[in-house]
């Protein structure tokens, strides 16, 4: 009521009678007692309520609250309930009634509560288990993020700045937590931007994880999207807010998505180092999602209670009980968490819940109080005063008349030159309210030059050099308005709307898991192809798009003016069952024209389909093209990518072709191909000018050039489980002489190829994408992703155990549920799932299978330059954190800031995975520039401009008007455009 006493809202849920679940509001009468007073406010809320968020939506200078309620039919939450309405259109059902279901929204006028729930748009019937308040789209207006339990997704609730607001979450998100538990929001990397993260329940352990575990259903998955309740996975998110409004979940990379049935998450610089930890609650009483439990006892329980044979109490203490640690994770810089429980002493293992931080002793380090059941709340003081010399300033923002503190936010700035960035909200993480204070810690050595404090009525003061190792109290004494800093894009400019509509690619539905169960992700969306030339002879240049299986090519001519029309091509229409993975412009014939060459790719078909024919296209000059009956030879392999070269040195181009998969029978290596040009008819000479070429790899990107300036083009090629490989032309023969080159030891699944001189020593660099850092999937030389493949149970089909480390343990990836659909024949081994969870793959075969099998090894998954030592070999250089967040699909270099020196652009992302773990799809692409000395830094995309999402396949470089732009080519989606400004 801001009077300046601190009241307390307690909310109900569980009781079945509505006037029994009605929210309590105690008024504080000033001399430490309190009158419930919540009917009288309005505030009596009848629902399933979870939680309260006090907050100032309308700028009016009074507390307004979003209630978190919940549905009450927990048997259904998990249920896609679909209808269908007059029209025929097949949408998610709506509910009856949203009473007592749905969160609710009440407005503050006069310390009187009105329900606007309807009017402002947040109606649902989620079940809803946290909420964070803040600006998510830096408008200045407090946005609501809501996070729900079971199937019905997360909400982004943007405010509209008219008491109403839109659910966009689609938009800022690419995909959520499936089942959210608590949240909170903070500046984990100190760009000024708050970033969010939401907990789910999947353990941190093989063993845990295999037990209670619920099976990924692809197809739920992909029900799920198609009615819209997006891409949701059983993982914690940890979502970096690129301050362009993108979210990206970077989890995986710092081993946070896991971290078992999680409740409650605390953002804060627990060691006062100026950067943000996380301490996280888990725990549940019960295992009630044991495999073993819900598959084969449950039932059996359940009958004998309806048999009154025992009772409810005799039944729940059948279900295993299992107590689990909480977790620290110390933040060290540069979006890198460490583990830290143990070091720090996260506690005993116990069932926990709610967590609030506070500075119990006023030393400047946040202590933390944990909650659990069935047994005494842990009151974790932090040793911090006694163990470092970092400093702290606690800001008390104090009460003033008409005035709200709740929603402030501070900015730090260190003599460091970091800025740091704190907001006033103490409702967070979950059923909790953490202390009222502002909390900076400050590193040693480090001072605070100022403190900016931003008010919610977007007034700002500025508190000059304070000193360290206090709380200051700070009551509002300003009348100056805030003005953010507008930031202006330095490098880019989006200028999509340049680009004709029909300049996008339709991926055709298919699900390579139906047929190969224990792929990690599809092989038949790996296009589209793409190629740049002035095909008409005009001097512009025009692009060509692949389409994939049952959508035509296109081809895209340039006018003057700078915009581009579809030329309608038959052949390509003709043509269009086939899958376009890849093409290249190039002058087949000797005529001077750009003919053009199509890979047939893809996993739709089986191997040896007369569909994975490549195709050559014959230009007559006017960017007319008709497809070549016997220019190539016959050969059915899913290809990945062509690449020209006149190897032979007679001024034809000759070919490159590397095979990508066997369709149905992964990993089995498929074909690869070298092809001389005798005046545009190919002839197959991949046995007379290579040695083991043909089977190289899986290959998904080529390059020819020459590495040690001896006026011989080398072919370097990128592939899955292959290190970099490079074949030298020795006396007419490409010979393998990756270990030579010092690139054998670091195999991956590497996706994408830039050779390009990077230092100016003459030599080019290489410059691989890798699957990045950002996934489950984790390799290092002393602790390889394994994969063994066979037909173990004499089938006919390809069997392939992905096997990754736990603990120090080599464990299959893949879950016992998974397992048994692609080999029935392990069922009788594994009869129940506790042995499975505990088994390597030498205890789920015998030692006979395993001779049989084949054995393939990934040790090195992140994306690397590889530097030239004047052409002798190369060393390894990882590149930056932030371009490791997911794969990168595309590399382009190229001199943004004029300084001689060539940056690198990537960009990548992949959807086609299992249901499991995720999508890759964290990059909004990257931009790092090289500085004097060779060295590369990330360009935030706030300021570069380079900001490319989605599912990319190709960064294409193509002049437009004179002007250098970067065409943006997505599998199943719109291409973007970026004209640039250096």
């Amino acid at each position: 009521n801001n009077d300046g006493l601190l009241d307390i809202y307690v909310c109900k849920s569980a009781l079945g009678d509505p006037e029994l679940r009605r929210n309590v509001l105690y008024i504080n009468n000033g001399d430490l007692t309190f009158t419930e007073k919540a009917a009288e406010y309005g505030l009596d809320d009848p629902g399933y309520s979870v939680q309260a968020y006090f907050f100032d939506m309308d700028g009016d200078n009074d507390l307004d609250v979003y209630v978190l309620n919940h549905s009450s039919n927990m048997r259904e939450s998990n249920a896609i309930k679909i209808t269908q309405n007059k029209e025929g259109v097949v949408a998610l059902a709506i509910p009856e009634t949203y009473e007592y279901l749905s969160d609710r929204l009440y407005e503050n006028k006069n310390s009187i509560f009105t329900d606007i729930s309807e009017k402002a748009g947040v109606l649902n019937d989620a079940f809803g288990l946290s909420a964070v308040i803040g600006d998510f789209n830096n408008d200045g207006l407090p946005d609501i993020y809501v996070a729900n339990d079971y199937i019905k997704p997360d909400r982004l609730l943007i405010n509209q700045g008219n008491n109403t607001f839109i659910d966009k979450i689609e938009d800022y998100f690419k995909h959520t937590s499936f089942s959210s538990m608590g949240s909170d929001f903070a500046d984990i990397n100190n760009d000024g931007c708050f970033d969010l993260l939401t907990l789910d329940m999947l353990p941190h352990e093989n063993f845990r994880r295999k037990m209670n575990a619920m099976a990924q259903n692809y197809d739920k998955f992909d029900k799920m999207t198609t009615y819209g309740l997006g891409a949701q996975y059983a993982i914690n998110a940890l979502q970096l807010n690129s301050c362009e409004g993108n979210f990206s979940n970077i989890s995986f990379m710092n081993d946070i998505a896991l971290t078992e049935w999680s409740w409650s998450v605390l953002l804060a610089d627990f060691s006062n180092n100026g950067l943000k930890d996380i301490h996280i609650t888990n725990g549940y009483v019960r295992d009630v999602t044991n495999n073993d439990y819900a598959k084969f006892k449950m039932d059996e329980l359940q009958k004998k209670l309806i048999a009154k044979e025992i009772s409810l109490l005799d039944w729940v203490q059948q279900i295993p009980s299992n107590p689990v640690s909480n977790f620290f994770f110390e933040n060290q810089d540069n979006l890198t968490f460490k583990n830290t429980s143990i070091t720090w002493n996260s506690g005993p293992a116990a069932f926990s819940n709610g967590s609030a931080y506070v500075d119990l002793n006023n030393d400047g380090f946040l202590d933390i109080i944990v909650n659990n059941i069935q047994s005494p709340p842990f009151i974790m003081k932090n040793m911090g005063r006694e163990l470092t010399k970092n400093n702290f300033l606690s800001i008390d923002l104090k009460f003033t008349p008409k005035q709200i503190n709740i929603g402030t936010i501070a900015k730090a700035y260190l003599s460091n030159g970091t800025i740091l960035t704190e907001q006033y909200n103490p409702t967070r993480g979950f059923l909790s309210s953490s202390q009222h204070r502002l909390h900076f810690g400050v590193p040693e050595n480090s001072t605070i030059d100022k403190v900016e404090i931003i008010w919610p009525d977007r007034k700002i003061q500025v508190i000059e050099k304070p000193e360290l190792n206090q709380i200051l109290s700070v009551a509002k004494n300003t009348t100056k308005n805030y003005i953010p800093e507008k930031l202006s894009y330095t490098y880019f400019e989006d200028v999509s709307k340049l680009l004709p509509k029909e300049a996008l690619h339709k991926e055709n539905y298919y699900i390579d898991f139906k047929r190969e169960a224990l792929l990690h992700h599809k092989y038949s969306e790996e296009g589209p192809a793409v190629s740049v030339g002035d095909v008409n002879g005009d001097g512009l240049e025009d692009l060509f798009l692949g389409g994939a299986m049952g959508h035509a090519a296109k081809l895209f001519l340039q006018n003057k003016n700078g915009s581009f029309i579809q030329n309608t091509l038959n052949d390509f229409e003709k043509d269009k069952e086939y899958e376009d993975v890849s093409s290249i412009f190039f002058d087949a014939n000797g005529n001077g024209f750009m003919d053009l060459y199509v890979v047939s790719g893809g996993n739709e078909r089986l191997a040896n389909d007369p569909m994975y024919q490549d195709r050559l296209y014959i230009n007559d000059g006017k960017g007319n093209f008709r497809k070549s009956e016997n220019a190539l030879p016959a050969f059915f392999s899913s290809g990945g990518i062509v690449k020209a070269h006149d190897i032979d040195g007679d001024g034809q181009m000759d070919l490159f072709i590397g095979g990508r998969i066997t369709p149905g029978r992964f990993p089995e290596t498929p074909q690869s191909y070298l092809f001389k040009n005798n005046n545009g008819v190919f002839t197959d000479v991949t046995s007379q000018w290579s040695e083991n070429l043909t089977k190289i790899g899986m290959v998904t990107d080529a390059v020819f050039a020459d590495l040690n300036q001896d006026n011989t083009q080398e072919l370097i090629l990128s592939g899955e489980w292959m290190p970099i490989t490079v074949f030298k032309f020795i006396n007419g023969k490409y010979i393998n002489k990756t270990e030579e080159f010092g690139l054998s030891n670091k195999t991956g699944w590497w996706y994408s190829l830039l050779v390009e001189d990077l230092n100016n020593d003459g030599y080019p660099e290489i410059v691989a994408g890798n699957l990045g850092a950002n996934s489950f999937l984790k390799a290092t030389p002393q602790e390889p992703l394994t994969l063994h493949y066979s037909d173990f149970d004499n089938n006919g089909s390809m069997d392939a155990i992905l096997s990754y480390y736990d603990g120090g343990v080599s464990y299959p990836v893949h879950n016992r549920d998974r397992l048994l659909t692609q080999m029935i024949m392990l069922r009788k081994r594994f009869t129940r799932y506790e042995p499975f969870a505990k088994a390597t793959i030498n205890e789920i075969f015998t030692q006979e299978e395993l001779s049989k099998a084949k054995i393939l090894e990934a040790n090195h998954l992140k994306h690397t330059l590889f530097i030239n030592n004047k052409g002798v070999n190369f060393n390894a250089q990882t590149l930056p954190p932030y371009t490791q967040i997911s794969v990168v699909k595309s590399i382009q270099a190229t001199d943004v800031n004029k300084n001689g020196r060539k940056d690198l652009l990537l960009g990548g992302n992949f959807y086609g995975t299992d249901a499991e773990f995720g999508r890759y799809d964290a990059s909004i692409g990257a931009l790092l520039k090289a500085d004097e000395n060779g060295n590369f830094e990330t360009v935030p995309p706030a300021e570069s401009g380079f900001i490319i999402p989605g599912n990319v396949r190709h960064i294409v470089p193509i002049i437009i008007s004179g002007v250098k732009h970067y065409w943006i080519i997505r599998n199943n989606d719109a291409s973007s455009l970026l004209k640039t400004k250096f």
